[in-house]
């Protein structure tokens, strides 16, 4: 850890154990928000500046509730409101805990992740689209690689988020541009007061070891809350080599990784209108990156390191709230392997927003603003060993109660400039509730996405001449929610009782995708607009509980998606791929999770099915489909008056051979344990 860090680590120790004596604050959200059906709130107005409760939170003398849920369409800030959301918190991101998202976005939700190995890059994509079109959104703020435009969903530990929304179809937030979705990283804030301390533990069987320490403290109008892990992993895992023709079980010895991070977060509540959130985030990884299966050699060393500094303010003015964001983003990259040497990156991202959300009606909430974000970015593969990029958005927003209680209409329209070149981008969403707990959803939405520095400056190869993919999304959903949002209600004893069930159709069309491919008469390859992608498809969602007389309950959660994604323009006169599926892509996936409680006792298992994936483009080879099971159990008591959680789960339960990208198989069976111990204030 360099001096720099470690200066900033004493001044956020120093402001943890400071406490500022003032009212308490009020437990509700600032930030106006609607259900993800298109409901219109302001809670701010109603009940004052304040925070969001989290969803960890407890009481001193109970034990900690599990909490499983993945609950569908409930609360997101207006710019999610009209789209389909799927939102993870509480214990199901704890399980995950220090690991990367990838593998719980992945059995939890209908987000498509690409994994090339335990621990190795993890990139998500919704519905058939490149990687590149999934935006993730740290509390606002894109945490979008400039250089390559996806994001390692591996390099982002579930311990460091409270709280994930998956938003579905593409279009504009908060003037930042999705082409296909969005994936909100949020950090809330909890309702108790006082000093909070969680130590956990973890270990699995790969030679995977892990500690984190969260420190939390909350007291008038100061809050301030510190994480740390430490975690090594040796990743030496059993595998299938399905190279060979008599598919004999091998050890990964080369997979390892090393990884620290740190998270601190203060918030400064300033009279009953204004407040200040500061986080600054610092994280380095050493992955040791094994050869694919078909190579001997060429083991891969990469190292990435990041510090990303934000700050928020947050005004109330009567039926306004003002908004101002600013973040640095410094973040660097080298990878080594016996072929191709070195390769080191540095990319330096500055972003700015201003937004007002103003309701002149219980009826209708209003929305303007400006974002603007600079990069910088220096790797000698690029054209001139460095590129800058400005890009400029304007954007507006109506959220309009045209019935009350039936029918909301929403608009929102962004006006980008990337380099000087603009795009329109306006969408538009209808939400209908014909009846109680029962409603209708559609939406439009246009979307861009721009090339890449990678894809018009990268040396050899770059293509400056690229235009930007453009596009239009639809989709239309019809739902029975019977909590409307909120958890079920755990008292009801039923034999059957269905919350929610949902059945969503959609259809894109993307023209001038971008796709590398080999350049004429040269060993290397370069990206060019040849590709007209289309996707149309069904997702249904299910969710039910089952509650008997006595503490024994079951809930279970029932998923599947299906999705063509074609390519529907030939890229040259040989090229066989139009009305192909995409390479990649299933047509099929599936899951199921249940969670059975009896007292402090808790069962879960999660299935997942995913159906065969063409790796060529005429669709002449394939990876064949696979089943996925992992199961285990998590007990809580008290140990001297202190919550603990201890969780035992086996993954691969049925002992799988698979492969989500060619050549890079995953474990089979192994097992992980994890606990974690509470101490909180005790009740006066």
């Amino acid at each position: 850890m360099s001096r720099r860090h470690l200066a900033i680590v004493c001044f956020s120790l120093v402001g943890l154990w400071s406490p500022l004596g003032a009212s308490p604050a009020q437990e509700h959200g600032l930030e106006p928000f609607g259900d993800a059906r298109g409901g219109i709130g302001f809670p701010a107005q109603e009940h004052g500046l304040g925070s969001c409760p989290a969803a960890e939170a407890s009481d001193a003398d109970t034990l900690i509730v599990l909490d499983e849920w993945v609950v569908t369409a409930s609360g997101p800030r207006p710019s999610e409101a009209g789209y389909s959301v799927e939102m993870l918190s509480g214990r199901l991101l704890g399980s995950g805990w220090t690991e990367g998202l990838g593998r719980l976005l992945s059995m939890h939700t209908g987000l498509l992740v690409r994994e090339y190995g335990a621990g190795m890059l993890a990139t998500g994509s919704y519905r058939g689209s490149p990687a590149g079109h999934t935006r993730i959104l740290w509390n606002g703020f894109t945490l979008q690689n400039p250089m390559s435009g996806s994001t390692d969903l591996s390099l982002i530990p579930a311990f460091f988020t409270d709280e994930v929304a998956l938003q579905y179809g593409g279009g504009g937030t908060h003037g930042i541009p999705s082409g296909a979705g969005a994936i909100h990283l949020r950090n809330t804030t909890p309702t108790h007061s006082g000093l909070h301390l969680r130590a956990g533990l973890h270990g699995a069987d790969l030679g995977d070891f892990a500690q984190s320490l969260q420190a939390s403290y909350k007291s008038g109008r100061l809050f301030s809350r510190l994480r740390v892990f430490n975690r090594q992993a040796a990743n030496r895992y059993s595998f299938m080599n399905t190279a060979l023709g008599d598919r004999p079980v091998h050890t990964q010895e080369s997979a390892g990784l090393d990884q620290q991070g740190i998270l601190h977060e203060t918030q400064f509540q300033i009279r009953d209108v204004h407040r200040l959130d500061i986080r600054w985030w610092w994280q380095e990884s050493t992955r040791h990156i094994p050869p694919p299966l078909m190579q001997a050699y060429n083991k891969g060393v990469q190292e990435d390191d990041a510090l990303r500094l934000t700050a928020q303010w947050q005004s109330q003015l009567g039926n306004s709230l003002l908004r101002w964001q600013a973040g640095y983003f410094d973040e660097g990259l080298l990878y080594a392997d016996s072929l191709n040497g070195e390769s080191r990156s540095q990319t330096l991202s500055v972003q700015h927003r201003g937004e007002l959300t103003h309701a002149p009606s219980p009826n209708v909430l209003l929305g303007a603003g400006i974002h603007h974000q600079w990069v910088r970015a220096r790797a000698k593969e690029l054209i001139q060993n460095e590129r800058q990029q400005h890009i400029l958005s304007a954007f507006a927003t109506i959220r309009w109660e045209a019935i009350p209680q039936h029918l909301h209409i929403l608009l929102d329209g962004q006006q980008e400039f990337t380099d000087g070149k603009g795009a329109f981008l306006p969408s538009m969403g209808l939400l209908y509730e014909p009846a109680n707990h029962y409603y209708i959803h559609a939406r439009v939405a246009r979307v861009f996405r721009s090339p890449t520095l990678n894809d018009r400056y990268w040396q050899p190869g770059g293509n400056p001449g690229l235009k930007a993919e453009r596009g239009w999304r639809q989709e239309v959903s019809l739902g029975h929610d019977r909590q409307m949002g909120q958890k079920p209600d755990t008292g009801t004893k039923r034999f059957l009782s269905l919350h929610k069930l949902s059945l969503t159709a959609f259809h894109s069309q993307i023209n001038d995708q971008i796709i590398w491919v080999p350049a004429a008469g040269t060993m290397y390859w370069n990206p060019q607009n040849l590709m007209r992608v289309e996707s149309h498809g069904v997702e249904t969602r299910m969710e039910a509980r089952t509650s008997f007389s006595g503490p024994f309950s079951l809930h279970w959660r029932v998923r599947y998606d299906y999705n063509i994604a074609r390519n529907t323009k030939a890229t040259s006169t040989n090229d066989a791929s139009p009305g192909r599926q995409l390479i990649y892509v299933p047509k099929h996936r599936a899951g199921i999770h249940l969670v059975a409680a009896y007292g402090h006792l808790v069962l879960f298992a999660d299935h997942q099915y995913t159906g065969r994936r063409y790796t060529s483009r005429d669709n002449s080879h394939w990876l064949e489909g696979f089943h996925n099971t992992d199961a285990g159990l998590a007990w809580q008591w008290q140990m001297a008056g202190y919550p603990v959680d201890l969780r035992i789960t086996a993954h691969n339960l049925l002992n799988q051979a698979y492969e989500l990208m060619p050549g890079r198989p995953m474990p089979l069976r192994h097992y992980r344990a994890t606990i974690h111990i509470d101490i909180i204030p005790k009740k006066s």
